[in-house]
């Protein structure tokens, strides 16, 4: 029940919900990126 108990949970979870965060964010580019230069490739390869 100390303060610092408190600030040291709420720094601790944040620091967890952004590391998920910033994980989802590059995931979801690589997703994007990685499509995309298969889109182009296949364009390539088809004409």
């Amino acid at each position: 029940m100390h303060p610092y108990l408190d600030f040291f949970l709420l720094v601790t979870s944040i620091s967890c919900v952004s590391s998920l965060f910033s994980r989802m964010v590059y995931t979801g580019i690589m997703y994007i990126i990685s499509k995309m230069y298969f889109m182009s490739l296949s364009v390539v390869v088809l004409h």
